[in-house]
């Protein structure tokens, strides 16, 4: 499990690391500055991953580490928020201009069409009287109106069988409320990342290996204590932290080793020694 969520925490990280970088560099020019702008983004993405790990061990200054994480994590969000809107507005640029040349496609049709019927009209009606040399060419200017028209057609066809299909179709439904949806994605994405690799984090600080064998001496400690009955029948959490100078979250993690490993049991809400009743 610790493993999986080390794998889950790393990619969501790169997935992190990536819009900050396609953030930052949009707004470069020269080649040194979206050099910078990429080395920035990588950095702050890393810095807010692995500060937020760091901040999971017991030894952790969390108060000062979480600070900065919290404003590394505001970075990252408008990043995402950014990269999703501008997404979505390109998108949305792309089928307007898509509209329009059909429009404009179609109306081209549509004047092609009335300019061959005149012409038409006109070569049968100087033939009629006589005049075959300028109805001749009337005639080729037909034939030259009715080959551009063949040709509009073709491209109307090749335009609306290239025009990929509309994507973000519940963005649009929205409305202005998919903002509401890019801020909810850029939170949880960074947020998933850095809860996963806290996680295992902790874990791994509590169980090295995995195994019981993998020695922890707090948790040894706490164990010998627990069966001296140094704690009572009833060990709480905030008792034992407060003796050992620990963090809460610490101790509960300890306390979730033991009741795994047998040498606690739950009485209700309460941690209890399992040789007693």
């Amino acid at each position: 499990m610790t493993a999986l969520l080390y794998t889950t925490g790393i990619l969501l990280a790169l997935v992190s690391g990536a819009r900050s970088v396609l953030w930052l560099t949009s707004y470069a020019n020269s080649a040194t500055d979206q050099a910078l702008a990429a080395a920035s983004a990588i950095g702050m993405t890393a810095a807010m991953y692995l500060l937020s790990a760091r901040a999971a061990l017991p030894s952790a200054n969390r108060l000062a580490l979480n600070a900065v994480v919290a404003g590394l994590f505001l970075l990252s969000i408008f990043a995402t928020f950014d990269w999703a809107e501008s997404g979505y507005q390109a998108q949305q640029s792309r089928a307007d201009i898509t509209g329009r040349v059909t429009d404009e496609y179609q109306a081209l049709l549509t004047d092609t069409g009335t300019l061959t019927q005149s012409q038409q009209s006109n070569a049968h009606a100087l033939t009629a009287i006589g005049h075959n040399s300028k109805s001749a060419r009337i005639a080729a200017d037909v034939e030259a109106t009715i080959s551009t028209r063949r040709q509009l057609l073709d491209q109307l066809q090749r335009q609306q069988t290239t025009t990929a299909p509309s994507t973000g179709t519940s963005a649009q439904l929205l409305g202005d409320y998919r903002l509401a949806l890019w801020l909810l994605l850029a939170t949880l994405l960074d947020a998933a990342g850095m809860l996963c690799l806290r996680t295992a984090t902790a874990d791994h600080a509590t169980h090295p290996q995995g195994e019981r064998e993998s020695i922890d001496p707090l948790l040894e400690q706490i164990r010998d204590e627990i069966s001296a009955g140094t704690h009572g029948t009833q060990p709480a959490v905030k008792r034992v932290a407060k003796l050992h100078g620990q963090p809460e979250d610490r101790i509960r993690q300890i306390f979730q080793a033991l009741l795994d490993q047998g040498d606690l049991s739950r009485n209700g809400i309460r941690y209890q020694r399992t040789d007693e009743p």
